[in-house]
C-alpha cells in the first residue's frame, strides 16, 4: 500500500487543471436568474399557493387502487366516491402526479400476489380511461409534465 501513495499529485499538480475550456453544457444552459414564485410580503396563504400553483405536489404513496377494488361503484371526477382521493380534491391540493402504490395483504403469496398485482395495475389503467378529464397515464417526468400542462394529474403507477 505504501508505494500507491508515492504516486499521489501535489496540491500545485492538481490546479494545473483550472484553465480547462467550460464544457459545452454550461455554455448552452447559463443558469437562470433566481425568480421568486411569490411576492415575500404576501401573506402567507397566497405565497403558500403561488408556490404550489409553480411546483404542484406528487402524491407518493396513495392505496388508492387497492380501495376501488372493493367498491361496487365510484366517480373520482365528481367527487362523490367512498375514498379520499378524488379529482375535485386532487386539484384543490395542487397535486400534479400520483404515485399509486399497488398493495397487497401480507396473506397473498405466489401465484396470487403476482394475480392481484396485475389485477391492480389494469384497474390503474381502467380508472385513468374512466377519467380523462381528471388524470392522465404517465410513465416518465416528461410525460408527467405534459400531463401538467394539459390540465390533467399525471397517475404513475
Amino acid at each position: 500500500m505504501a508505494d500507491l501513495q508515492d504516486d499521489l499529485h501535489t496540491g500545485t499538480e492538481a490546479g494545473g487543471l483550472d484553465d480547462l475550456p467550460v464544457p459545452l453544457a454550461a455554455e448552452a444552459f447559463p443558469p437562470e436568474p433566481y425568480a421568486p414564485v411569490s411576492d415575500p410580503d404576501d401573506e402567507p396563504l397566497s405565497r403558500a399557493l403561488a408556490v404550489l400553483a409553480a411546483h404542484p405536489v406528487a402524491d407518493g404513496c396513495n392505496g388508492l387502487p387497492w380501495a376501488l377494488r372493493h367498491l361496487p361503484w365510484y366517480d373520482l371526477e365528481l367527487g362523490e366516491s367512498a375514498v379520499d382521493t378524488d379529482v375535485p380534491r386532487l386539484r384543490a391540493g395542487h397535486v400534479g402526479a400520483l404515485l399509486w402504490s399497488l398493495h397487497l395483504p401480507e396473506s397473498l403469496d405466489g401465484d396470487r400476489a403476482v394475480g392481484a398485482t396485475l389485477e391492480q395495475l389494469d384497474l390503474v389503467k381502467t380508472v385513468v380511461r374512466a377519467h380523462p378529464e381528471g388524470l392522465r397515464l404517465a410513465y416518465d417526468a416528461g410525460q408527467a409534465i405534459d400531463a401538467r400542462n394539459c390540465g390533467r394529474i399525471a397517475v404513475l403507477p
